[in-house]
């Protein structure tokens, strides 16, 4: 009888490990699910930033360049300008020397 009751303690003393190490492991699983769940909202979140980033750069990069056109608009009205202005010079500067008199 107590071998009996000692190989029944052995076998309660095991199946209660066995368990100890089951919830242990179910515990684990539940924690690494929910790491990979934390881990992908972060990630996501991320996303989100860096494409709000994104939109906004291409709105400063549109807004830069549609600056740049006008500038070069306005550059070469004023290269237009210089040279018609370049140019009735030297037709005065010719007229001059061709006309002293005038």
């Amino acid at each position: 009888m107590a071998l009996t009751l000692g190989v029944f303690q052995a076998l309660t003393t095991d199946k209660k490990q066995y368990k100890a190490q089951k919830d242990e492991a179910d515990r684990f699983a539940e924690l690494e699910q929910e790491y990979h769940e934390i881990e992908t909202q972060h990630v996501l979140y991320n996303l989100f930033h860096v494409e709000e980033d994104v939109a906004k750069a291409q709105d400063q990069q549109e807004a830069c360049q549609v600056s740049y056109d006008k500038l070069k608009k306005r550059r070469k009205t004023i290269q237009d300008k210089v040279k018609a202005k370049k140019q009735t010079v030297r037709g005065l500067t010719v007229h001059s020397r061709c006309h002293p008199k005038c």
